[in-house]
């Protein structure tokens, strides 16, 4: 396949072009896999080493954070990863059988804490390249996928079986899952 950078940039564009124009959602896959977030922030190790362990977050605890029970806390990173070491103690992590395996341990819904709504950290900007799309005005309109402004990059980090549902945004997004299913 060809890896050069700017081909790839105008044929994410180009695919997402009918669907920003009708407002539809569109997966692709594969299109960060050389990227060393996609290697590297699979490891809290490595995540817990590049942010730090006291670097302010903020997390959701309860099922849906459309529900208006739920919990808002700011916590420092090292308490998050701690949390997600003891998640995965208790309930495992096997992303290839969950939730296939009907005899996997499921966490209740108040008992899975979900790192929201964050900015990036800077020490992890620099393991990816933002899409052009989303950085280069001329470029997005010439592809016709907006205007090439970009309002904030965010990290979004949970345990097994942590689920977004379906949403309106106000703004246009583009979500990278680099990790999880």
């Amino acid at each position: 396949p060809d890896h050069d950078p700017s081909k790839i940039q105008s044929t994410i564009a180009a695919a997402l072009s009918p669907h920003y124009e009708s407002q539809s959602p569109l997966v692709i896959r594969g299109a960060y896999a050389k990227s060393d977030a996609y290697y590297c922030w699979k490891s809290l190790d490595y995540l817990h080493a590049a942010v730090g362990s006291d670097t302010p977050c903020y997390v959701e605890i309860g099922g849906s954070y459309a529900d208006s029970d739920v919990q808002k806390p700011e916590i420092s990173f090292g308490e998050y990863v701690q949390y997600i070491h003891k998640f995965e103690e208790q309930y495992g992590n096997d992303e290839d059988t969950w939730p296939l395996d009907q005899s996997a341990k499921r966490a209740p819904p108040g008992e899975i804490v979900y790192l929201a709504q964050n900015d990036l950290p800077p020490a992890l900007h620099n393991d990816f390249v933002l899409p052009q799309l989303c950085r280069d005005g001329a470029f997005a309109k010439h592809h016709s996928v907006g205007e090439g402004k970009l309002y904030s990059v965010m990290l979004w980090l949970g345990p097994r079986g942590t689920v977004s549902p379906l949403h309106y945004d106000p703004l246009d997004n583009l979500l990278i899952q680099m990790a999880g299913k």
